[in-house]
């Protein structure tokens, strides 16, 4: 299965044109989302708790920061990545997100979801567990999936980052600090790209412990 690979000729920025953009968070993903847009000309503006020590940094960067419901209920589109896997109770999170995004809005969701590990029994850990970012709670793909379409419409769901993927970036890439050499080519780029898909798109519907580890949905409040 070939990779599709996205560059800037691709995207079409008048979509945007109009349109306030939220970033919930400013840690490792939100900053990055936030001041890419930012410098592309998109309004927006960064929803983070009262007492969050990022306030300052974004205000820092020119950012327009708010409290976290002020921020969802101005945007038309809400891009929460990689948040809900640090927080012990998701679903109450997600439940305030969706109930704040406006009636026709938008909510971009990127999360680390949990699964089933293959032959459980026989290891005590994945390949990935002293390696990925701490989880405070888990979040199963199917509970997230029906919690979403319980509240509004999923227009779109991508997975990504098989454990085929994992097993490649970590022993070809990560023991040889070769993240130079992955971020310049884009044969190597597609290659990676291409395997996880193919690996999560058919072991991955055989055995859920083979499937993705991430999933990005698009979800529209109606």
């Amino acid at each position: 299965m070939t990779a599709k690979m996205y560059y800037d000729a691709d995207a079409d920025p008048s979509a945007l044109a109009g349109q306030t953009v939220a970033i919930i968070g400013y840690g490792s993903q939100g900053h990055a989302h936030a001041l890419n847009l930012h410098e592309s000309g998109v309004d927006v503006v960064v929803g983070l708790a009262p007492g969050s020590k990022s306030r300052a940094l974004a205000e820092e960067a020119g950012l327009r920061v708010a409290d976290v419901p002020d921020a969802v209920s101005a945007a038309d589109v809400v891009m929460i990545l990689g948040v809900l896997h640090h927080l012990s109770d998701w679903r109450t999170a997600l439940e305030r997100a969706c109930a704040t995004v406006r009636p026709g809005g938008f909510l971009l969701l990127h999360e680390a979801v949990t699964k089933p590990r293959v032959l459980a029994r026989f290891r005590s850990r994945g390949v990935d567990d002293d390696w990925v970012s701490p989880h405070e709670g888990d979040v199963p793909r199917a509970d997230l999936l029906a919690f979403l379409r319980s509240r509004g419409v999923v227009e779109r769901v991508h997975g990504e980052e098989s454990p085929l993927r994992f097993a490649l970036v970590r022993y070809l890439i990560h023991y040889g600090n070769r993240y130079a050499l992955l971020e310049r080519s884009r044969t190597l780029t597609m290659a990676f790209n291409g395997l996880d898909q193919a690996f999560g798109r058919t072991l991955g519907r055989v055995s859920p412990s083979l499937g993705f580890n991430e999933v990005t949905v698009v979800w529209r409040r109606g």
